[in-house]
């Protein structure tokens, strides 16, 4: 939620608050087996949704998430997580939950 209100508040200092749609909701994420790559599928603010490849940074100090930038958008979930397989070899062995 704080990250949402300083997104929002960044975008309306940017003075393109209502141009550009920021990830609102998580839909689902998928991980390789090694457990060091995900890719997360998110809802936009404007109603589409988008996928983020993300590679875990395990040094000591820097334990995170790293993202590698969002996506074009999709229509839906399903269209996301199809071009993130099309997009990412990695993920081509990652089953779909179920």
């Amino acid at each position: 939620m704080l990250l949402k209100k300083a997104w929002r508040v960044l975008l309306a200092v940017l003075g393109v608050a209502e141009r550009l749609p920021y990830p609102e909701a998580v839909e689902r994420s998928l991980h390789d087996p090694g457990g060091k790559k995900r890719v997360v599928i998110y809802r936009l603010s404007d109603g589409t949704f988008s996928y983020q490849e993300e590679v875990f940074n395990d040094k000591l100090l820097d334990m995170r998430w790293e993202p590698k930038g969002l996506s074009q958008a999709c229509a839906s979930p399903e269209a996301a997580e199809a071009a993130a397989r099309k997009a990412l070899p990695w993920l081509w062995a990652v089953h779909p939950e179920n």
